[in-house]
């Protein structure tokens, strides 16, 4: 079953009006109108197998790209569950053999204004996806090498948006 914030992303990316209302409320004028763009030009989103790992294949045009969705109130630190970790190890693993791109996309719980960050993988292939990839931070590390998920570490999603290739918005 596919989480609440999985289908959240998913309705953004696909134009969903109802969505975007909701999540536009408490954003900026200029990160509602590029999140609202998605209704003139949306996605093609569909979801992963659940064995694969991926939670989502996002398609537009000649831009095609996978997105792993987590989501927290505070910081997320892969060291916590390792599951996660095992997850990222086979992420890299596919991005590697098979030139995929692939994004982790981080909703915070409880946050006024834009929800969603991104961010890239030591393996990803998003240069193929995006005008100026070296905006895309990757995803950091503690100071003991340990891999989390933090809000403001990461590029809002409506920044990501407007990367990427194709010149959509």
């Amino acid at each position: 079953m596919s989480s609440k914030y999985e289908r959240e992303l998913r309705d953004i990316l696909m134009g969903n009006r109802e969505t975007l209302d909701t999540i536009t409320k408490t954003m900026d004028d200029r990160s509602t109108k590029i999140y609202r763009h998605c209704m003139e030009k949306p996605f093609l989103v569909m979801r992963g197998a659940g064995s694969l790992g991926i939670d989502l294949f996002v398609f537009r045009g000649d831009v095609a790209f996978a997105i792993e969705e987590k989501s927290s109130s505070g910081t997320l630190y892969f060291t916590d569950d390792k599951r996660l970790e095992k997850q990222h190890q086979q992420f890299e693993k596919y991005a590697e053999e098979m030139g995929l791109a692939y994004i982790y996309a981080y909703r915070t719980k409880g946050r006024s204004g834009e929800k969603w960050s991104t961010f890239n993988t030591e393996k990803s292939h998003i240069e193929r996806i995006l005008t100026d990839a070296s905006r895309l931070p990757q995803i950091p590390k503690t100071s003991h090498g340990n891999k989390s998920l933090h809000h403001e570490d990461g590029l809002p999603l409506s920044e990501f948006l407007t990367l990427i290739k194709g010149r959509w918005y």
